[in-house]
């Protein structure tokens, strides 16, 4: 270790490691870094497969598609009636004027709603043996 003059006013008055210069410098590379490879990535896209495609490339057999199309629309089912219960109760909250509850119990039916939009739009892919289908599709399905 030295000791004198100019090591002791070095030390006193190094403000690279007072900021941690080394780290910050780091750190904002790693962010640039990320920012160009989010901004200039060209998105890669995949050619659309088949719903006859995928049942042979993941081996499925016509009995395990028919259990999973069941488990489906049950799982759809118990959500629905989560979410009728959920839409009831806020519709209490609100004539009861407790806005505050009605505001969290809010989001929480949309979160029940996307757990049923969810499995009954697999169900339908299932059904209608058919991949890539879209929302106006699926309410095509419950409407018509």
């Amino acid at each position: 270790m030295r000791f004198g003059f100019r090591s002791t006013f070095k030390s006193l008055f190094n403000v690279r490691s007072w900021i941690a210069w080394n780290s910050l410098r780091d750190n904002a590379s790693f962010i640039r870094g990320a920012y160009q490879s989010i901004l200039k990535s060209k998105p890669k896209y995949a050619k659309p497969q088949t719903f006859s495609e995928a049942v042979q490339q993941y081996g499925y057999t016509e009995e395990f598609l028919k259990q999973q199309h069941e488990k489906f629309l049950f799982a759809s089912r118990a959500y629905l009636c989560a979410l009728t219960v959920g839409c009831s109760y806020l519709g209490w909250l609100a004539y009861t004027q407790a806005y505050l509850s009605a505001a969290v119990m809010l989001p929480f039916n949309f979160l029940l709603f996307s757990f049923y939009f969810r499995e009954s739009f697999w169900a339908m892919q299932v059904e209608k043996r058919k991949l890539g289908l879209s929302f106006i599709d699926w309410v095509n399905g419950h409407l018509g």
